[in-house]
């Protein structure tokens, strides 16, 4: 980097790739790596400091394909959304939305983070966002969008587009409100299956009715249920194969007892192609079986805790919930979908017993 001179001032070579700006006193770095040269502000005066960020910066653009050096943040979002085109339309949603709201950020008045380079969004810019973004939001929620953002930075890092992770060290370390999810005990789902089949003013009370014994009774999310064709079941080994809607991973899951008849009836007649319930969800069946009923507001979700719960508290070991989940690790199932029924932790209490004496 030659000398140049300006109005204002002077670049004054220092040391290998190292200059300061004479005005000012502010160092840059000159750095050329795959035939391309870039100038980087260093953003500080202290000569052992801008050596450090000079060797910092140079260890990013080594790791970096100069071919990515120029592409912007909006870019690369619209590149990895295209990419995760299979997800689930609901996870799918998350993605676009995180994503596209960083694009649209402003962290000045007249610029947007998706006209950045990528090499030019730095941790502070990221943490910002973030800050913005979880401002309006419960915390659940703000983690859920932070892992979005932390996995669409690890992907470009992954394909050379930066050389640094700048959400590496961003963390939301807020705890989340506990709240107490009630589980519908066993008479509760009976009295809600009833109370459907027997809702004279539906024309699809029988589809909604066996749609919640089959959540209830074989453990699968709506999604699974909903999309659940003739094929997938085998009466003879007494299995369904399917895939979880939301990872794309096949699993196999037991036809129990408590579904056999069901399955037998629903499939009868259809092909092979044909769905094994004629609808998706049962939203508002559910919810008007509960405020008939008096129930708290249960949902899709609340029956598969519902087996689940059942399935541990018999004894079941955890890996083998978890294999029926379609999940690999039985942590997961522990941690978000099992709670302990107040008639196992009773059973359990009683086990409990000694005497002090008196």
């Amino acid at each position: 980097m030659k000398n140049s001179r300006s109005q204002t001032g002077t670049f004054e070579r220092v040391a290998e790739c190292l200059y300061r700006y004479s005005t000012t006193g502010t160092y840059f770095a000159l750095l050329k790596v795959g035939g391309r040269q870039t100038r980087v502000n260093l953003q500080t005066r202290d000569l052992a400091t801008a050596k450090r960020k000079r060797d910092a910066e140079k260890a990013k653009l080594l790791k970096t394909d100069t071919d990515k050096l120029n592409f912007t943040l909006g870019e690369c979002v619209k590149t990895y959304l295209e990419s995760k085109s299979p997800l689930a339309a609901k996870t799918r949603l998350r993605y676009t939305r995180v994503l596209k709201a960083m694009v649209r950020f402003k962290p000045t008045a007249d610029a947007v983070l998706g006209d950045y380079r990528m090499s030019k969004v730095t941790a502070d810019l990221v943490r910002c966002f973030h800050k913005k973004l979880g401002s309006s939001i419960s915390v659940r929620t703000s983690k859920e969008y932070l892992a979005v953002i932390k996995s669409f930075f690890r992907d470009a890092c992954a394909d050379k587009v930066i050389g640094e992770d700048p959400s590496a060290g961003l963390a939301d370390k807020r705890k989340p409100e506990s709240s107490i999810k009630v589980i519908p005990k066993l008479e509760q789902v009976q009295q809600l299956i009833a109370a459907i089949r027997n809702e004279r003013l539906s024309d699809t009370r029988h589809e909604a009715a066996d749609f919640l014994t089959f959540l209830a009774g074989a453990g699968l999310g709506n999604a699974e249920a909903a999309n659940l064709l003739v094929s997938h079941v085998d009466l003879k080994e007494g299995q369904i194969r399917i895939k979880r809607v939301k990872t794309n991973v096949e699993f196999v899951v037991p036809i129990y007892p408590a579904i056999r008849d069901l399955l037998v009836r629903r499939i009868k007649g259809k092909a092979p192609e044909d769905k094994v319930f004629a609808v998706k969800d049962i939203k508002k069946s559910l919810a008007r079986a509960c405020k008939k009923l008096g129930f708290p507001n249960f949902t899709h979700r609340s029956f598969r805790k519902f087996f689940i719960t059942r399935a541990l508290d018999s004894g079941s070991d955890p890996r083998v919930v978890a294999a029926l989940q379609g999940h690999a690790d039985p942590r997961l199932v522990l941690k978000v979908y099992s709670e302990v029924s107040s008639e196992h932790l009773k059973k359990e209490a009683a086990k409990v017993a000694f005497d002090l004496g008196s």
